[in-house]
């Protein structure tokens, strides 16, 4: 399986930068809404919650307690995880953070107990599950708790723990395992549903064994099992299949941490002694065998596609994400500054978008945020839509390829122009709005020292859909003064010129398009 050292893809900095922390951990499903830790190197640890439109936001309730976040809706609007009294009680409690509203709500809190802490949240946000602690050795309770409803317990007398995905889209069905006390190991895979209550797997043996994942339907489940009728440790279970062994491609391969199941339960993700194995009923098991430590992180909703990170072996500080195609192919995801180490930590649910990491060194707390946008289009339009031409339609520029520079492989690409007819791109260090360009119908979107792409090859003639494109390097730009390279971390701004008759001869202009390069 080939391994390019890069890839054509957007890489964006979400903040904030030197001298402080934001880790991302959690996506989106539309990688739209991005959440991790962040903090100042003196602070206490706050949740950040960067989108495009707001940039990187701290939650912040004016108290000194750290809050981490451990999961949160599919659409982002709502962050559960555990909030820490940096005080001298020490107090935990679950907290639910409704991004939109800006308010925060305290859950778990069963009668009787003093700590909480909030595990899983449905994709639809309505529903979050956790444990609630007495202030008695083993008083523990799971509990289930909604925005009508409140925190209610769950599965009591059992001692019932959740699992990591423990709970489906609409909070209908949570899964984890049991114990008969709290001085006992021996746990039971249990599935607890708002219809059934608690039950076993079906068909399952009666062994030492957890459910780690549900399905958004709760019909589908991958857990560990202790029996040798599962070699591998792994079982999955569909109300349609039943339990099935997860054969991991190679004996004696076990897990080492906790399989995940994705949203639409086809596929199950395992990290073994080994690289990392995608699973499902039709196809078996899939891997990749570079040379190295290969860590799988997330998978996408539809079990295709994995992010994660390498290293030359599993304690080193080189890390660099990674993202595991359909297709099998396995690219590597350059860091925002070149010579840092990335890590890819969480996929959003479409398999657009992959979230983590870029430091100077991993063992250094200081860093930021990353997203890998692999959708096809890079940056923002601007400065649209442009005045319409001939066609009665307004161009457009769009960018595609990457914003990294040494990867030499911006692609500019002017739509809805008249057909064949003659162009050529333009960038500059800013933006603009110039209206009544001599010879010209159109508005003019650039400002600063403009450069023209005019050299051998680079005019551009539009083909019988009105499309013209070109592949240029961002360490050769053109401008007045000769070529230069785009900056790190600036952004630049582009443009289209064209010729037209509208009716008589005259030229036009496409819509604008900026990126920021690193």
């Amino acid at each position: 399986m080939a391994v390019p050292a890069s890839f054509a893809v957007q890489v964006e900095s979400l903040g904030p930068g030197p001298g402080s922390l934001f880790s991302p951990t959690l996506i989106s499903d539309n990688g739209e809404v991005i959440v991790g830790g962040a903090r100042e190197l003196t602070s206490s640890f706050k949740v950040g919650v960067w989108t495009q439109a707001t940039a990187l936001v701290v939650l912040d309730a004016g108290t000194p307690d750290k809050f981490y976040p451990f999961r949160m809706s599919a659409d982002g609007s709502r962050i559960i995880g555990r909030q820490s009294d940096v005080g001298p009680n020490l107090l935990e409690q679950g907290i639910v953070w409704d991004v939109p509203a800006g308010t925060r709500t305290v859950v778990g809190l069963l009668p009787g107990a003093i700590l909480s802490t909030a595990t899983g949240i449905s994709a639809d946000g309505s529903t979050v599950v956790g444990g609630s602690y007495g202030p008695t050795a083993g008083a523990y309770q799971a509990y289930r708790w909604t925005q009508a409803g409140g925190t209610q317990p769950l599965a009591p007398p059992a001692i019932f723990f959740m699992a990591p995905q423990s709970v489906n889209g609409d909070g209908s069905v949570i899964v984890g395992s049991t114990i008969p006390n709290f001085t006992s190991s021996d746990s039971r895979a249990a599935i607890w549903s708002a219809t059934g209550g608690l039950s076993t797997v079906p068909g399952l043996p009666n062994a030492l064994s957890e459910v780690t994942g549900v399905s958004n339907d709760g019909l589908s489940m991958v857990g560990l099992v202790d029996d040798p009728a599962f070699p591998s440790g792994v079982f999955y279970y569909s109300a349609g299949l039943g339990v099935l062994p997860v054969d991991l491609g190679n004996p004696g391969l076990t897990p080492t941490t906790p399989p995940q199941i994705s949203a639409d339960g086809s596929t199950i993700l395992v990290q073994p002694t080994g690289p990392p194995v995608k699973w499902s009923p039709a196809t078996g098991a899939e891997t990749f065998g570079p040379s190295g430590f290969w860590f799988a992180t997330s998978i996408s909703s539809d079990g295709s596609t994995v992010a994660g990170y390498r290293a030359p072996f599993p304690t080193s500080n080189d890390r660099q994400a990674f993202r595991w195609e359909s297709s099998g192919q396995v690219v590597l995801l350059d860091p925002i500054t070149p010579g840092e180490t990335s890590i890819g930590n969480a996929i959003s649910g479409d398999g657009s978008a992959i979230c983590g990491g870029s430091v100077a060194a991993f063992s250094i707390p200081v860093g930021q945020g990353a997203r890998w946008r692999t959708d096809g289009t890079i940056g923002e339009s601007y400065c649209g839509p442009a005045v319409p031409n001939s066609t009665g339609a307004s161009a457009e520029l769009r960018l595609s390829g990457s914003n990294v520079i040494d990867q030499g492989e911006l692609v500019l690409l002017g739509s809805g122009l008249p057909s064949f007819t003659f162009g050529f791109f333009l960038v500059a260090p800013n933006s603009a709005f110039v209206t009544g360009v001599p010879g010209s119908q159109g508005n003019l979107c650039l400002g600063g020292a403009i450069g023209r792409f005019v050299g051998p090859g680079q005019v551009q003639q539009s083909n019988g859909s009105g499309e013209f494109s070109l592949t240029v390097d961002p360490r050769a730009l053109p401008s007045p003064l000769g070529t230069f390279s785009a900056p790190p971390g600036e952004n630049l701004y582009f443009q289209a010129w064209f010729r037209d008759a509208n009716p008589n001869g005259t030229s036009n202009f496409t819509s604008g398009a900026t990126v920021r390069f690193y």
